[in-house]
């Protein structure tokens, strides 16, 4: 005869209490870890959106001016002060002024420029404040114009009219941007 076996054998086991806490703890942890993650890159897109934004601005405002001295002749350098009449070559100014010259006729506009005053780069239009170029998120803190080569006109100068930029500022926003850009700007010599 065969003996019988009446021990029951559990082929189903389920978890035990200390598996089902550990792997909580670990689901818990991954998803902290997950979510953290996520703030900082949103944090971060944020951050880029901003200096995305001042650099934008900042490079708006260079294209406005470079557009303007592409366009001109007889540039100088001037103190605000001054009332647009003295002008020096290869020395930084923060104040440019120039006209525009009519290549058909010959003759000369009234005097326009770019000013910095007030953390803006203002323009200013035969002797008058136009408007501000630069957008209130951003703060300029140093502007400065080299002029070479810019009286091919009217004194003989055969160097091509060229004008560097170099500007300093910072954004106002959060987080606050520092930026520094040099730019220069040449046109080619007419009648060359």
């Amino acid at each position: 005869m065969k003996k019988i076996n009446y021990k029951k054998t559990n082929k189903y086991r389920g978890f035990t209490l200390i598996e089902t806490l550990i792997s909580t703890v670990l689901f818990t942890f991954v998803t902290f870890v997950a979510i953290v993650g996520l703030f900082s890159l949103q944090d971060f897109n944020r951050k880029l959106k901003v200096i995305s934004e001042v650099y934008r601005n900042v490079y708006l405002s260079i294209d406005i001016i470079s557009s303007d001295l592409k366009q001109a002749a007889n540039f100088v350098n001037i103190d605000y002060t001054d009332e647009l009449a003295v002008g020096c070559h290869d020395i930084p100014s923060s104040c440019i002024a120039f006209d525009y010259l009519n290549v058909n006729t010959g003759n000369s506009s009234d005097i326009n420029g770019y000013v910095l005053k007030d953390g803006k780069i203002k323009k200013y239009v035969a002797g008058g404040i136009s408007g501000d170029i630069t957008s209130d998120e951003v703060t300029i803190t140093d502007l400065k114009f080299i002029i070479m080569g810019a009286n091919s006109y009217t004194l003989g100068d055969t160097q091509q009219p060229m004008v560097k930029i170099i500007l300093k500022g910072k954004s106002k926003t959060k987080p606050v941007i520092d930026f520094y850009t040099e730019n220069i700007i040449s046109q080619r010599a007419l009648g060359n």
